[in-house]
C-alpha cells in the first residue's frame, strides 16, 4: 500500500464508525479546528498534542463535509469519492 493508499484507508475506516456518526449528529458538522480536533479525539484514543497525534488530525481533515437536508456526506479530497453518508 502507498502512503496516499493507507491515509485514504484510516479516513475510511474513522468516518464510516457508529461513533463518528453518533457525535456528527448530536454536535454537527465542526465548524472550526478546535470543533475539529474534539471530534477526532471523540473517536481515537491517540494523545492529539503528540507529533503521532498532530499527523493523525492532518490525514483526517483531508476531508469535504456536504450537508443536505436529509444526510450528511463525507467525502475524501484525494481522490474525490464520498467516504461515508449519515443520514439525519
Amino acid at each position: 500500500m502507498t502512503p496516499t493508499e493507507k491515509e485514504q484507508h484510516t479516513r475510511a475506516e474513522f468516518y464510516s464508525s457508529k461513533q463518528l456518526a453518533k457525535y456528527i449528529m448530536v454536535n454537527g458538522v465542526p465548524k472550526s479546528n478546535h470543533d475539529f480536533s474534539d471530534m477526532v479525539a471523540s473517536g481515537v484514543s491517540e494523545d492529539l498534542t503528540t507529533e503521532k497525534g498532530l499527523k493523525l488530525i492532518a490525514v483526517l481533515g483531508q476531508v469535504t463535509f456536504f450537508k443536505h437536508a436529509q444526510q450528511i456526506n463525507i467525502m475524501d479530497k484525494s481522490n474525490g469519492m464520498m467516504i461515508a453518508s449519515i443520514t439525519r
